[in-house]
């Protein structure tokens, strides 16, 4: 019995450290590879129960607290100093606006450099916690849209647009000494997308994509019993 507690207490003081050493690693990895190095084990599966306990503990005092707001979410994102593998700044806090861009000066200058068509669209499923949705900026090159800006925004007004863009354009500047200056932006049929867009970009060409003049055809005809029902019938060419 004695044994079997020391064996315990080794095996818990080795995964608290290696809790630690690697955040990203899942506890029941950890704790399998420590036992792999013991022979003839006695622990249980309540023992490991207990070991991914104390693990998650160990973890929780390093790592920062779930923010429970919108307002807490950017005070945490905005001291993290988050930075890409080349040493750039990556993730930008607009705190008056409650906005968060994630991009960095290399992908604003492919954006100015490469791509003149921009594709942009939001997510109201995919979106971190607090925030209303995440939109994402594309660029067009080589025939295909590479995501090149991601917002989180705290809403979907003609303001929040308004916002976004202004942002994004100054961010711009003040990373790369240069003017964004897209020629023709790729929108979902959202008015104050529209309007927004051509608020801040003056000259620029807005069209919206057949994807989502599918989607509101189909979301029309669903809206209505008797095209519902003609539209489900195999036997008529609708």
């Amino acid at each position: 019995m004695m044994n079997k507690k020391k064996e315990l207490q080794k095996i818990r003081t080795a995964i608290k450290r290696k809790a630690i050493e690697n955040v990203y690693e899942k506890p029941i990895k950890i704790i399998r590879k420590e036992l792999s190095s013991i022979e003839d084990s006695q622990v249980c599966s309540s023992n490991i129960n207990a070991l991914g306990k104390s693990m998650y503990r160990e973890r929780r005092k390093t790592l920062p607290t779930v923010p429970s707001t919108i307002t807490d979410a950017i005070q945490k994102v905005k001291i993290a100093c988050i930075e890409n593998k080349s040493n750039e700044d990556f993730v930008h806090v607009f705190e008056e606006d409650e906005i968060i861009i994630v991009t960095c000066k290399t992908n604003l200058l492919f954006l100015n450099d490469n791509t003149e068509t921009l594709l942009a669209d939001g997510t109201f499923t995919y979106c971190p916690k607090h925030f209303f949705q995440k939109y994402t900026i594309h660029g067009l090159t080589r025939g295909h849209y590479v995501p090149l800006v991601f917002c989180f925004l705290p809403s979907k007004t003609l303001k929040c647009y308004i916002r976004m863009w202004t942002n994004l354009k100054n961010l711009c500047f003040q990373l790369t000494n240069t003017n964004l200056n897209p020629q023709l932006l790729l929108l979902d049929f959202e008015v104050g997308a529209h309007i927004a867009a051509s608020n801040v970009f003056k000259n620029i060409k807005i069209k919206a994509c057949r994807f989502h003049l599918c989607q509101a055809w189909y979301r029309k005809i669903n809206s209505i019993p008797i095209l519902h029902k003609e539209y489900k019938d195999k036997n008529l060419e609708i």
